[in-house]
């Protein structure tokens, strides 16, 4: 992907949810989309394994496990062990993952 469409992307995310058309993920879609791939979020860079190992780099680089249980994507590189949230896409080049309290987390797919 080049640079310039990755910071479009980037800027892509910064603009209000509801101008996007976004769709529910289930597990299978939840895989493809994450593995072997990263997200850009906020500044940072989560990585997703096939292993099911995931990274995050930024200020402070960190890494953890996730997987795809019960329609979810799960981690456990939020405080408290393991969360579970549901992912919604835009075109496989947005990426959603709204949590059990409604919180919403937004980033950009990238290879």
């Amino acid at each position: 992907m080049h640079m310039w469409r990755m910071v479009a992307l980037a800027l892509t995310v910064a603009t209000p949810s509801a101008a996007h058309d976004w769709e529910r993920q289930d597990g299978g879609h939840i895989f493809d989309l994450l593995a072997g791939h990263g997200v850009v979020l906020d500044g940072t860079v989560q990585r997703f394994e096939r292993s099911g190992v995931t990274t995050l780099s930024g200020d402070v680089a960190r890494g953890g496990l996730w997987k795809v249980e019960r329609n979810r994507f799960c981690t456990d590189l939020v405080p408290g062990g393991w969360s579970c949230f549901t992912v919604e896409s835009v075109h496989g080049e947005l990426i959603r993952f709204v949590g059990a309290n409604g919180s919403v987390i937004e980033g950009a797919l990238i290879p």
